[in-house]
């Protein structure tokens, strides 16, 4: 009699009129089935145990069955339980009699998918998961029936079953519960809407149980690929399908799977049993089934193969593992939130869960040492009872060591000039992987494991103070890019720098939730309309609300800004409304770094001392620009500059991103000058009725200031990035001003002042014409015969006056119009010239030239005889004969040995006749500038 006829023999033999409770019908059915099922005491066939029981019942009945056979035995048990009439059957891979204790033993996990698939062991080998003994669908998915080799403990049980679930895409978070029992194939389900007919079949996959050890089931591939742990470039993929078809085994075009007999290790299997896989997302893998002379399967990942196909290098520098990568510590967990934000909260714990004690199994080496290096990770994650969590990390901002405490509060780590320690920064240092296990030898000779410091932590300490990559990354320290204010189009995020390694993370200005918009083109015009406003006009209000949102566009238009000088009569409120922009900005700051900061042109110095003070500040503000000496030409040197040089005190020199809007003010009017033109949106400002409160407009500002950079900011991100970057007839504007004020509906006037870049077209057709080449030879003859008072530039090249150039020109038809602005005289052209940006560099002698582009050739342009003469020739012609000239002066066989000759060439101007000496700078007031002498002898060699 067949199994299935001795079922229905047993179930028809009971008397159907005698009262039974679901309970006792269900223990009937199973002892049933353990007599049918029972194993013989000579098999050699692995055996597990399973309990069945019901849904709304306490009680549980247990019994044994042979692996090879569970599939069978879920489906008897389901059709003679569905015959009886009972519903909700449910199943355990445990010895359990009832379900509110804990089982006496566990034997196996059932996995509980919530997807739904037509290949159910393709998931399976996609997934690289052991094959299950047995599988069956369900109406939301499929389950996966795993008995394991021997009993385990309730412990185990989870950290298998949490593995086992995390592998697929929809598994069930009550599979690693072990109070948890599952419906049997078939069954009836009883749901909101009533009960509902399940019909499904259990079939054997595997008759061979796991192994009853963690390392049974792999680390889930499915999480390593959501942390990053692969991310190859799309000629990496195209490399590993070259190498494939070049095996004879291509990848499909679209995701699923193609079966061979062949298989990179092997050219020919018995029978097709090597998958090549293509997943949702084009990545490429393959399993193969196959022998392998004993080795057994073999699983290829992405990089396998692109290491197989020849790209060591790129796998070696994109491969990210988070086993031999990240430390344990509060960034690791940041990245997992970060990196499994889609997955519910319960699979994300669970994958940090897995992953921890994964990585102590790994460094432990040694079972007796797991316990120890879970309870050091717990301090590095959790800190000590007293003080709280602590999370260190390296701020981007202020190029700082910093912590947030268990309150959330920002303090920079403080250590002495040697660096950290690990008595005074205790709790910062705990939070690292300095604090680690470590072996201590006892005096009988025996070795225990101990919590304590690495030996290299003094070091590692020392260099992450300055954000040096490798120590940050050995330490599991983060990079933190830190916004304190509202920034557009930057978002909080978590990732892993390819090349370093390092966990870097984003953390974005958020605004309260209390927030509302306040229209802010609305607000500030009805301000004006009231007259409680100091500005001209309407068009001047649209440039004021540009000036309030462009440090949003910071992180986009990194010396793209602008400057927005504000100019009007003394009194008019050219500070008041500066004071505005700031302090709408500080009333929505959350961190400790100021709003603003003033720029300092005392010095080279100094300036760049402010700009080491100032990082995390929006604006940089030039007061009185127009009256103060060296400011028009740092804002010009600052405008249109991606990066600046910044110094702090006892600190080297490092490059930080020009981030500041450069606001600016004067009572005069801007520079005639097109270099500041072009860089500048000019806002005016306007008297304003002296009964009016200006300190009560600022406070009503500053109180919709939040609502107001929150529309500002939707307004901004209206536009993607791109957009602000791609503005066409800008007429040579920067970048950010012309976009503000197209979205904004502001109009910028033309872009006027002097621009030399005529000049010096005008002075290259001179150079052409037979006068002028009579008159540079002439010049060059003169200083030949002048001989140790003439510098080697003038005997070496030809130069030529500039009233003869101007005399010239302006005879010309389009010329005369060009010399009208310095009234034809050659000292205005010549203190125009010097007060050019990038001549007080030559001026000063930091440079032997102006470089000059005209059409497609650079040239190399000097003033020269007192500022009256200048030198315009080929950049390449200028190094030539000058350099030729300088080694020939270099390898003079014999000194001079007259008195007066020596003395001469000590005094000579001329450093290419001399050792080389330090030229010493000279600051031109305007009269020095127009003296019609010039500067003294000694004051021309020095420039």
């Amino acid at each position: 009699m067949s199994t299935a006829d001795e079922l229905t023999s047993a179930i028809d033999g009971t008397d159907a009129c005698s009262p039974r409770t679901g309970g006792e019908a269900l223990a009937e059915i199973v002892a049933q089935h353990a007599q049918i099922y029972a194993p013989s005491p000579d098999t050699s066939a692995p055996t597990t145990c399973v309990s069945f029981g019901r849904m709304h019942s306490d009680v549980t009945f247990p019994m044994v069955v042979e692996v090879p056979r569970i599939a069978e035995l879920l489906n008897n048990v389901a059709d003679a339980a569905v015959a009886m009439g009972l519903h909700d059957v449910q199943f355990w891979l445990q010895q359990r009699t009832n379900k509110a204790g804990a089982p006496e033993t566990i034997h196996g996990a059932v996995v509980d998918v919530d997807v739904l698939t037509a290949d159910i062991l393709g998931e399976v080998e996609r997934a690289g998961m052991p094959m299950p003994a047995a599988y069956f669908q369900t109406l939301n998915g499929y389950k996966l029936v795993y008995p394991l080799d021997s009993a385990i403990s309730a412990e185990l049980f989870e950290q298998i079953a949490k593995r086992l679930t995390l592998g697929f895409e929809g598994g069930d978070p009550g599979s690693w519960s072990v109070s948890q029992g599952q419906r049997l194939p078939k069954c009836i389900k009883t749901t909101a809407r009533g009960q509902v007919s399940v019909d499904f079949k259990a079939q054997l996959a595997n008759p061979i149980p796991l192994t009853s050890d963690i390392s049974s089931v792999p680390f889930p591939r499915r999480v390593m690929r959501a942390l990053g742990g692969w991310s190859p470039a799309p000629a990496d993929r195209e490399k590993i399908r070259d190498y494939l078809i070049e095996m004879g085994i291509p990848a499909p075009e679209s995701p699923g799977h193609a079966l061979y007999a062949a298989c990179p290790v092997s050219d020919e299997h018995d029978s097709k049993c090597c998958y090549v896989n293509v997943d949702d997302i084009g990545a490429v893998s393959m399993t193969c089934l196959g022998g392998h002379a004993g080795e057994g399967r073999k699983y290829w990942s992405e990089a396998n193969l692109l290491m197989l196909a020849g790209g060591d290098a790129a796998v070696g520098e994109a491969i990210f593992d988070p086993f031999k990568h990240l430390p344990v510590t509060w960034a690791a967990r940041e990245l997992f939130e970060y990196k499994l934000r889609d997955w519910p909260a319960s699979l994300r714990h669970a994958a940090f869960d897995v992953w921890v004690r994964e990585k102590a199994r790994l460094e432990a080496k040694v079972p007796a040492a797991l316990d120890v290096t879970l309870d050091v990770y717990k301090r590095r994650l959790l800190g000590d009872r007293e003080f709280g969590p602590v999370k260190p990390y390296f701020s981007e901002v202020e190029q700082k060591l910093a912590y947030d405490d268990a309150a959330g509060r920002r303090s920079f780590v403080n250590c002495k000039e040697s660096g950290p320690s690990t008595k005074s920064n205790l709790h910062e240092a705990q939070a690292t992987a300095a604090w680690t296990v470590c072996e201590e030898e006892k005096r009988d000779g025996s070795i225990v494991h101990v919590p304590g410091w690495a030996q290299t932590t003094s070091s590692l300490m020392n260099k992450s103070t300055i954000g040096q990559r490798a120590a940050l990354r050995v330490l599991g320290v983060p990079t933190i890019m830190r916004y304190d204010l509202p920034v557009a189009h930057v978002q909080d995020g978590w990732g892993v720098e390819p090349r370093t390694k390092v966990i870097t993370a984003t953390k974005a200005f958020q605004f309260p939730a209390g927030v509302e918009e306040i229209p802010a083109l609305e607000f500030f015009l009805k301000l004006f309309r009231d007259g409680r406003l100091p500005l001209a006009s309407e068009n001047d209000v649209h440039l004021f609300v540009a000036c309030l949102a462009a440090p949003l566009l910071r992180d986009i238009g990194r010396g793209q800004l602008g400057i927005w000088w504000v100019i009007g009569p003394p009194g008019a409120g050219k500070d008041f409304l500066a004071e505005m922009c700031t302090g709408a900005w500080e009333t929505v700051s959350t961190g400790p770094s100021r709003v603003s900061f003033d720029l300092n042109v005392t010095n080279d110095l100094e300036t760049k001392r402010s700009f080491a003070a100032a990082e995390g500040a929006v604006y940089a503000r030039a007061k009185e620009a127009g009256k103060r000496l060296g400011m028009i030409e740092t804002l010009i040197q600052v405008a249109g500059t991606s990066t600046l040089t910044a110094r702090g005190m006892k600190e080297n020199e490092r490059s930080i991103p020009n981030s500041f809007v450069i606001l600016a003010d004067s009572a005069e009017d801007l520079p005639d000058r097109r270099e500041i033109s072009r860089r500048t949106v000019m806002i005016s400002v306007a008297d304003m009725d002296d009964s009016i409160s200006k300190g009560a407009v600022l406070d009503e500002v500053k109180k919709a200031a939040p609502g107001l950079l929150l529309n500002l900011k939707r307004i901004v991100e209206s536009k993607p990035p791109e957009w602000y970057l791609r503005q066409t007839d800008t007429g040579s504007r920067l970048l950010i001003p012309v976009a503000l004020a197209r979205l904004l509906g502001a109009t910028l006037p033309e872009v006027q002042g002097q621009d030399l870049s005529d000049i010096f077209e005008a002075m290259r057709d001179f150079i052409t014409t037979p006068t002028a080449k009579d008159e540079g030879e002439r010049e060059r003859k003169k200083a030949m015969d002048r001989g140790a008072k003439e510098s080697g530039e003038m005997k070496s090249l030809p130069s030529y006056r500039l009233s003869l150039f101007i005399d010239q020109m302006k005879g010309i038809a389009g010329y005369k119009e060009l010399f009208a602005t310095f009234g034809d005289k050659a000292r205005s052209l010549a203190t125009r010239i010097m007060r050019e940006s990038g001549y007080a560099a030559v001026r000063t002698g930091k440079r032997q030239y102006l470089a000059v582009q005209i059409g497609s050739i650079e040239y190399a342009f000097k003033l020269t005889r007192n500022y009256r003469n200048f030198i315009l020739v080929p950049k390449a012609e200028y190094e030539s004969k000058t350099l030729s000239g300088q080694a020939g002066a270099k390898v003079a066989s014999t000194p001079p040995t007259d008195g007066a000759a020596a003395e001469s060439a000590a005094s000579s101007p001329d450093v290419e006749q001399g050792q080389k000496s330090e030229p010493s700078p000279i600051v031109f007031s305007d009269a020095d500038l127009l003296n019609e002498g010039g500067p003294s002898s000694n004051k021309e060699s020095a420039s």
